[in-house]
């Protein structure tokens, strides 16, 4: 009889472990990104930077249409949380549809050419360089348009 408790208490122990483990992984599949995003003009520029770490440009898909900008990521590997993330903002009348995004570092950033220079959306004067909120470097910069 003491066997079977010995093994019933072995199996039981396995399985409070499992159930630990997969508490923990529920846990990270749970949290919510909270959105980090800066939208501000700079020169003739609109810049919209989002913090977003966790992904593979190859992740990231972009889509600019009738004004609203759509940026959707999705990681997916093997053995690793499913991480996503979706964005959807409505973009200023007074920008051109085109422009070109990159990410490094887990920061998005996307940078669109104001239509009229000096015109600022965003309703305040263009900030100098030190005092820009969304300065973000970033090297492997994608073209995007129709």
């Amino acid at each position: 009889m003491d066997r079977f408790w010995d093994n019933f208490n072995k199996k039981m122990d396995a399985f409070r472990k499992r159930m630990e483990n997969m508490g923990k992984r529920m846990e990270t599949m749970g949290t919510r990104m909270e959105q980090q995003v800066c939208k501000e003009v700079y020169g003739n520029e609109y810049d919209v930077v989002i913090k977003m770490p966790g992904f593979n440009k190859k992740d990231i898909s972009v889509d600019v249409k009738d004004g609203q900008l759509t940026i959707k990521a999705i990681h997916n590997e093997p053995g690793e949380a499913l991480n996503s993330y979706l964005y959807v903002s409505d973009l200023p009348d007074n920008i051109n549809d085109k422009g070109s995004w990159s990410y490094n570092g887990g920061v998005f950033k996307m940078i669109f050419h104001l239509k009229q220079n000096g015109y600022n959306p965003m309703g305040s004067n263009n900030l100098s360089k030190r005092n820009r909120r969304c300065d973000v470097i970033a090297d492997d910069v994608v073209t995007y348009g129709p």
